[in-house]
């Protein structure tokens, strides 16, 4: 499975060109497309789901290289931006099997959930995430993280 864009802290990590991403440039202007700028100073790619008023289909997203390998019943992670401006991020658990299942139920939350830009980035329980200083989400077990985005 491809990596995508990986920026942290402006230091670019990974590049994956025409890949969707969705960043954070250094003055905090948030972005979502394929390139991100020279500015960025946290960028992370992962399998688009909505962009602007288009619902990417399954085809369309495994167009960018992506493979079927996050599509399981499992704890998954979105990041999108809503229609006020504000990064999102949001962790739940998908009950659907089979890849295009699951990818119309992480869609269908996605849409549920009202983000005019929105992207699945994490397909497994590798994925921690600290509000304030207090871990909200734990991963399961002892696996190697990296922090992507830090606000």
């Amino acid at each position: 499975m491809p990596v995508g864009n990986v920026v942290a802290n402006g230091v670019w990590l990974s590049k994956g060109p025409g890949m969707t991403t969705i960043w954070v440039d250094k003055d905090g202007t948030i972005g979502f497309g394929k390139y991100p700028p020279a500015t960025v100073k946290f960028a992370y790619s992962g399998f688009p789901l909505i962009a602007e008023n288009k619902r990417f289909t399954f085809d369309e997203a495994l167009g960018e290289g992506w493979d079927t390998s996050p599509f399981y019943p499992t704890k998954h992670e979105i990041f999108g931006i809503g229609w006020d401006g504000l990064f999102h991020v949001f962790s739940f658990t998908t009950t659907k099997s089979g890849a295009e299942a699951s990818f119309l139920e992480i869609l269908g939350i996605a849409l549920q959930l009202g983000l005019r830009y929105a992207m699945l980035v994490d397909g497994g329980l590798s994925a921690i995430m600290d509000y304030g200083g207090i871990k909200v989400v734990d991963t399961d077990g002892n696996r190697p993280l990296a922090a992507l985005m830090l606000f």
